[in-house]
């Protein structure tokens, strides 16, 4: 059998405690994360509701802006008022 193909078995006690305690790690890390990840979806949420109160107060008119064609329609009338008629054949 070549060296490559032996597998040694002989794993210590040392190994396997290191072992548990890197996993004992890793658990607590991925449940800090879920931990984290929970705080970020609730802060997530209540920005979330304050934005819909936000645009809802522009909807039910809290806040009035006037539309495009509002003030498209205001210019006009605003520069038809300072028009002037002139001829250009004065006699």
């Amino acid at each position: 059998m070549s060296e490559i193909a032996k597998v040694d078995f002989n794993i210590s006690a040392d190994y396997v405690i290191n072992l548990g305690v890197k996993l004992e790690r890793q658990e607590q890390d991925i449940e800090n994360l879920i931990n984290i990840n929970k705080i970020l979806i609730e802060h997530i949420e209540e920005l979330d509701k304050r934005s819909r109160k936000f645009s809802d107060k522009f909807k039910f008119g809290i806040f009035k802006f006037k539309t495009l064609k509002e003030k498209i329609d205001s210019k006009k009338l605003h520069l038809e008022n300072k028009k002037t008629k002139f001829n250009l054949n004065d006699d």
